[in-house]
């Protein structure tokens, strides 16, 4: 997929990668593509949006075209200085060409977050209905916390969010208590309960008597 590239504003000085990376004088510059990338998100919140888009478009121009990594990172350059709309799409396509392990489950996540931010709250329930960041998204109390870092429960919080939009709040509070469940030590049998009833009763309000 080709995406149009960052216009820079006139009135926002602008760095080269390097100098945004280097930060201080004394500071060496990583090597990696990778550590330079980690380097940049680790100033990212000193430095004005456009300085972030402009760096990291430099670094992904290091890459090949199409390359997963050089994707998601302006998709999250995009999603930093929140143009969901460019972001998702970017998003879409780092996922389309093959990124893997726990950055897939990252851009899953944050795809579902810039669909619903446009307006698009069904097209972001699919994106975390089809695939997501694993079974605890499909089956929120089938997994454990091991190895989560979060994207199960934020993946479930979004879709509670997108159920609302949608005028399925009943839904969404489910969904939210089971994926709180997960996390509320003795008390989770009983939000697990609480969602199976508030389930249960909607059902019964969908069939009639």
């Amino acid at each position: 997929m080709t995406c149009d590239p960052v216009t820079v504003s006139d009135e926002t000085p602008q760095q080269s990668a390097g100098t945004v990376l280097a930060g201080e004088p004394d500071r060496a510059e990583p090597a990696t593509w990778e550590e330079r990338v980690a380097a940049l998100w680790e100033r990212a919140e000193e430095l004005h949006e456009e300085e972030v888009l402009a760096a990291v478009e430099e670094l992904a121009a290091e890459r090949p075209a199409g390359d997963p990594l050089a994707l998601f990172e302006r998709a999250g350059a995009h999603d930093f200085a929140g143009r969901d709309a460019e972001a998702a799409p970017l998003y879409r396509a780092a996922l389309d060409a093959g990124l893997a392990g726990e950055l897939r489950a990252q851009a899953l996540v944050q795809l579902a977050a810039s669909l619903r931010a446009v307006g698009r709250p069904a097209d972001a329930l699919d994106v975390l209905g089809s695939e997501g960041p694993g079974p605890e998204v499909l089956d929120p109390g089938a997994a454990d916390d091991a190895g989560d870092d979060g994207f199960a429960a934020a993946s479930e919080g979004i879709a509670a969010l997108c159920l609302a939009d949608l005028g399925r709040d009943r839904e969404g509070l489910v969904r939210a208590l089971l994926a709180l469940a997960r996390h509320a030590g003795p008390y989770g049998p009983a939000l697990e309960a609480y969602g199976a009833e508030l389930r249960q009763a909607g059902a019964e309000e969908v069939d009639g008597p």
